[in-house]
C-alpha cells in the first residue's frame, strides 16, 4: 500500500489522493478499526 501511495504521489506532481478506499475483505467488523489504524500507520508518508 505504501508503494502504491508513493507511486501516485510522484506520478501526479506531488499530489496526495483525495480518497483512499479500503475493502474489509476477511476482517471482522470488530477487528476492522484495529486493521485500519495499522494500515494507515504503515502507509504514512513522512
Amino acid at each position: 500500500m505504501k508503494e502504491a501511495l508513493l507511486e501516485f504521489y510522484t506520478s501526479s506532481g506531488k499530489r496526495k489522493p483525495d480518497q483512499i478506499i479500503i475493502f474489509r475483505d476477511g476482517v471482522s467488523k470488530s477487528q476492522f478499526n484495529q486493521v485500519l489504524i495499522k494500515l494507515l500507520r504503515l502507509a504514512r508518508i513522512s
